[in-house]
């Protein structure tokens, strides 16, 4: 804050020297109370902390100490590490992200409750069985079996093509194993993963979808990933200016994941 008013202001500039973006530019000021009030948006995931740091620099007059006081829409503040209000020049003060609570209607979700999970509930996210896809699991994919593999061995340390008839799966170098695993392709024809608000925009699926088995598994070498697509839908994409990339589903996040590597598009 770099300025200063003995009236009102509805709308006193704030500065952000870090350029955290997180700070809105203005807040409303009151004079009466030395109340310097401001709200900022943030999209933080559920059960996350958030560490705010402030350091308050008093004029040349002397003054008592500044309170500093936090309030939080669907979080809470951690007691362990904060009290409020604070008054020092300086502090750290936690607040903790916690997913609202839904009671109706059944299996509702999301920051107002707003959306209803087709799969199961785990917290605040929705988890998707096998067959369904988008954010709200209410998508229902058919198994495509002309591009599904089934369980097939591959031997610690072993070169393997684990491929269907229409080239979709893997090819497996030597030495990109460090034990014997059962490799599987499942193939699912998805019409429309319906991504979440925060991808709808940046992702668009083109081709079918692989669930490859055992998941997690970690390959000692790169190995070759093979999707079969339809190369007039990608130059259509190519056109428009997009870009073909890899991505896959972290579970983790829960969202879309793009995965660096290079990626070759065959006639």
């Amino acid at each position: 804050l770099t300025a200063s008013t003995e009236l009102d202001n509805p709308s006193l500039p704030i500065s952000d020297p870090d350029n955290s973006g997180l700070l809105p530019s203005s807040g409303a000021w009151t004079q009466n109370s030395g109340v310097l009030e401001f709200t900022t948006m943030a999209e933080i995931p559920s059960n996350t902390g958030v560490l705010l740091c402030f350091s308050l620099s008093n004029p040349s007059v002397t003054q008592g100490a500044t309170s500093v006081m936090v309030e939080c829409d669907r979080c809470s503040i951690d007691p362990t590490i904060s009290v409020a209000p604070i008054t020092a020049a300086n502090g750290v003060m936690q607040v903790t992200v916690v997913p609202p609570t839904c009671t109706t209607p059944a299996n509702a979700f999301g920051p107002n409750c707003e959306f209803i999970c087709a799969g199961v509930l785990s917290g605040s996210e929705c988890d998707c069985p096998p067959g369904r896809f988008g954010f709200d699991c209410s998508t229902q994919a058919a198994v495509s079996a002309k591009d599904s593999v089934p369980r097939t061995a591959v031997r610690n340390g072993a070169p393997a093509s684990v491929k269907s008839a229409t080239g979709a799966g893997v090819s497996i170098p030597a030495g990109a194993t460090t034990s014997d695993i059962a490799v599987s392709v499942t193939a699912y024809d998805v019409k429309d993963l319906k991504l979440s608000s925060d991808q709808e925009n940046t992702l668009k699926a083109v081709s079918i979808v692989l669930d490859m088995q055992p998941d997690g598994y970690r390959f000692a070498q790169p190995v070759e990933l093979s999707v079969p697509v339809d190369t007039s839908v990608i130059d259509a994409e190519l056109g428009q200016g997009r870009q073909v990339q890899r991505a896959f589903l972290n579970t983790t996040t829960r969202r879309w994941q793009v995965q660096r590597g290079a990626v070759y598009v065959k006639e």
